[in-house]
């Protein structure tokens, strides 16, 4: 009897429970609507407001191309190339020649790259004689061009060259502006933020075990593409509109190294004839073991060799 009577009760109570759980569940669902509908802009605003200021950071930098966009790259000499670059010792360039030195170069640089480099230099600047390295054009590595993304806001060159090498991160870098910060080139910027930019030269020897492990090194073949040869000889071409001086130059490899390179005056030729500009080859001008730092790369005292000699051919 008690039970029948209690039952409208307790079905009443299951109802109401039913109902505030309901009711909690939809005060649920539209705070969390509320939070996200509050997050979003917050987000999109605080990674603008921090771009802008990684943005600000980057262009007060000493780093070559912050200060290439910055305004402050005016130069009478501007140099390109990959890491064999760094050779282009500048304050050896400048002391030998009493001219102001500006150097593109870059570790792993391609050919592509430098293309949207140097014209933007020279929308941007008047230097009279530009030199070029030619080893870059061997070999294209697609990480270093996405690492330029820091920069790709202020070069609508770069933007595009990453977007035709990465969607994905040119996508990714208009969608968050703190994605673009996030490479090597951005940290790059930032060590040199309070330091002078013109010393990339190696200055260590070869060590013995490299220099005589050379002997057993594979055949090396250079191979150019047309793309590649595209982008020298559009390099060129606007060098030569805007009246500025091409000295096309291969600089010194180790001897061991240079043995071993099977198709070298191939190379240079077809430069030359693509081109018509006659190739420097200073690739056998150095001989000596304590001059170079690895197989590549020239230290301090070879550069110094190697500029005396560019000097003294009037290469700039």
């Amino acid at each position: 009897m008690l039970s029948r009577a209690l039952r409208p009760y307790r079905q009443s109570l299951v109802q109401t429970k039913g109902v505030n759980q309901r009711g909690a569940k939809a005060r649920f669902v539209r705070s969390s609507m509320l939070v996200l509908l509050l997050l979003v802009p917050v987000t999109f605003i605080g990674d603008r407001l921090l771009g802008a200021g990684l943005e600000w950071l980057l262009l007060e930098s000493n780093f070559r191309y912050s200060r290439l966009y910055g305004g402050t790259a005016q130069a009478d000499v501007v140099v390109l190339g990959n890491s064999r670059g760094h050779a282009f010792y500048e304050p050896e360039m400048e002391k030998l020649s009493g001219r102001t030195i500006f150097n593109l170069s870059y570790n792993a640089l391609p050919i592509s790259v430098g293309r949207a480099l140097v014209e933007d230099y020279l929308d941007r600047y008047t230097p009279s004689v530009l030199v070029v390295d030619v080893s870059m054009l061997t070999k294209t590595e697609e990480q270093i061009t996405n690492s330029f993304k820091a920069y790709e806001s202020l070069s609508p060159r770069l933007d595009k060259l990453i977007e035709r090498s990465s969607e994905e991160t040119s996508t990714a870098s208009q969608i968050f502006s703190l994605y673009r910060f996030n490479s090597e080139v951005f940290h790059r910027a930032l060590y040199y933020l309070a330091k002078t930019d013109d010393d990339w030269i190696l200055d260590k020897q070869i060590s013995a075990t490299m220099a005589r492990n050379s002997r057993d090194l594979d055949r090396v073949s250079f191979r150019i593409t047309k793309d590649r040869m595209r982008d020298l000889r559009h390099i060129i071409e606007v060098a030569e509109r805007k009246g500025v001086t091409v000295n096309l130059v291969m600089g010194p490899y180790y001897p061991g190294y240079l043995k071993k390179i099977s198709n070298l005056d191939q190379f240079l030729a077809t430069i030359e004839t693509a081109t018509g500009y006659e190739v420097e080859d200073y690739s056998g001008l150095i001989r000596q073991d304590a001059m170079f730092s690895d197989y590549l790369h020239l230290n301090k005292d070879g550069s110094s060799i190697f500029l005396a000699e560019l000097y003294e051919d009037e290469v700039f």
